[in-house]
């Protein structure tokens, strides 16, 4: 698979999550927003919302059952904006906003 259609199945996702969650931003990032992705490289998304009032451990097991709906590769990752960490800042400077 190539970046694009990676970039596709994202796009599926996000449309998938965005009426439960309303993310401020979805990011491919990883191996396939670097173009070095392998024939086993899993598909990497930050899901980023701007203050996550609920609870993170309710919200993980349905952002990754949104994914299984999409693709089996899909591994999310959620993003609290409103506490920056060194993974969203690499995840905005490498990723690819979907």
């Amino acid at each position: 698979m190539d970046k694009q259609k990676a970039i596709e199945i994202v796009k599926r996702y996000k449309a998938e999550i965005e009426p439960w969650i309303n993310p401020t931003a979805v990011y491919l990032y990883g191996s396939y927003s670097r173009d070095e992705a392998r024939e086993d490289s899993d598909i990497d998304v930050a899901v980023v919302v701007s203050d996550l009032k609920a609870d993170w451990l309710a919200i993980m097991p349905q952002l990754w059952k949104a994914g299984w709906k999409v693709s089996s590769l899909i591994e999310p990752v959620l993003i609290n904006e409103a506490h920056p960490s060194p993974l969203y800042e690499a995840v905005r400077r490498d990723g690819v906003a979907v």
